[in-house]
């Protein structure tokens, strides 16, 4: 019996499954049914020396057109007269191994192709990113060639300088990206892998939407536990049993990855989802301080499943859908508590106010619509101070509307009360 080889051999038939199925059709061709019972035992023969060798796609082909085969032969007019000859030289032993070894080929290959696929794609964005770099690298060549003959020895020092201020901007600017709290999914990856780098990852999506699918060995802190004003130690409260130990631990690790199906920097507003949990975790907190500001997974959930699916528990969920217009819900209704807060004083104890007595005795004049003075007899306590022994009690005539004289009573009333407040209190 041959060995086994240990590692499967480099795809090189197709690129999905779909490809390979083109490949197993047989078409019915006039020839005896003995030819073809020769043809389907060579087609198993070989079938089986290609699993055997871990040639997956061959063998995969192949058993598929042994079964393609086996089934012309069944329904060909003279396989009633030759049924036992048949069944003696392939036997359903064989069709049932043929099947159950391509239905476990097309499983793997499947795994495969995605694998594949999601390679293919990182590889051919950091091809982009190297000859958008090459790129930059060629003009700014250019234009230190072109300063450089026409500038005199001491300009030349002077563009070294420059130089070197610019490779320390680019240096300034990758670590700007990491303070604004940013993360992609490939550093994340590396993090993941690095052994001598400890984090947690703390998924805020939905309770049902984490356990559908999420990164292994990340931390649920539900959606439905995050308000914005929340606390920590109320978050806390609210997690999942499973959970809280390894929230626990979140000031004793390097950093804190924050994530949801789209989280981004960009949306990160005031009241969302991720800032509020952000907010408890690293600016309002005082009892568990972060080592790091916490970082936001650019393209959240939805990114990581296209980038490293096999790092999922469910590579095969579906995001929801978002438009392309959706703005990110907020909720702004909520206050912080002033830590400065002032008591508010007692308020000062007023002296109640006199009795008003006030003459009704009002004549109107039909000629020019006024009224004579008015005398209000006010009992008024001694004054110690000078400055309110010229006050006069005498009010001076107000002007009535004629015809309305109930209207007229109320609003020379509520004038004279006034005037008289005004003059106690000054």
């Amino acid at each position: 019996m041959p060995a086994v080889a240990s590692v499967p051999k480099e795809l090189y038939l197709g690129s999905s499954l779909k490809d390979l199925n083109k490949k197993t059709e047989v078409k019915a061709e006039k020839i005896s049914t003995k030819n073809y019972v020769q043809s389907a035992l060579k087609i198993f023969k070989t079938a089986e020396e290609c699993r055997l060798d871990r040639d997956e796609e061959r063998a995969y082909v192949l058993y598929m057109k042994y079964v393609a085969v086996y089934n012309i032969i069944k329904k060909r007019p003279d396989f009633k007269q030759q049924q036992d000859y048949v069944h003696s030289m392939l036997g359903p032993a064989n069709l049932k191994r043929a099947i159950e070894e391509a239905e476990k080929l097309s499983e793997s290959l499947k795994l495969r192709y995605e694998e594949a696929e999601v390679r293919k794609k990182l590889e051919e964005k950091d091809r982009q990113e190297e000859e958008q770099l090459q790129k930059q690298k060629r003009q700014e060549a250019g234009r230190e060639d072109g300063v450089t003959s026409a500038k005199s020895s001491l300009e030349n020092v002077l563009d070294s300088k420059d130089k070197a201020q610019k490779i320390n901007g680019e240096k300034n600017e990758k670590s700007e990206t990491t303070e604004k709290g940013s993360i992609t999914a490939k550093e994340l990856y590396t993090m993941m892998i690095d052994g001598k780098i400890s984090l947690i990852i703390m998924d805020a999506r939905r309770s049902q939407d984490y356990q559908n699918s999420h990164i292994s060995n990340s931390l649920s802190v539900p959606e439905e536990a995050i308000i914005p004003g929340v606390t920590a130690s109320r978050i806390e409260t609210n997690l999942p049993d499973d959970s809280k130990d390894t929230w626990k631990k979140r000031g004793n690790v390097d950093y804190v990855v924050l994530l949801d199906w789209f989280s981004s920097t960009k949306d990160l507003q005031l009241g969302t989802t991720l800032r509020s949990l952000k907010d408890a975790l690293f600016k309002w907190e005082c009892k568990t301080v972060l080592r790091n500001e916490p970082l936001v997974l650019e393209g959240g959930y939805e990114n990581w499943l296209l980038c490293f699916p096999q790092y999922t528990t469910n590579a095969k969920v579906t995001p929801p859908s978002r438009g392309k217009n959706e703005e990110v819900s907020i909720s702004l209704d909520f206050t912080y508590p002033s830590l400065e807060e002032l008591v508010p004083s007692k308020p000062a104890a007023q002296r109640p106010l006199p009795p008003i007595e006030v003459d009704e005795n009002i004549e109107l004049n039909d000629q020019d619509e006024r009224v004579g003075p008015l005398t209000i007899s006010i009992p008024v306590e001694p004054i110690a101070t000078s400055n309110r022994s010229d006050v006069s009690p005498i009010i001076q005539p107000v002007p009535i509307v004629k015809h309305f004289p109930q209207v007229c009573s109320f609003l020379l009333t509520l004038s004279l009360f006034l005037n008289y407040v005004l003059l106690y209190f000054c």
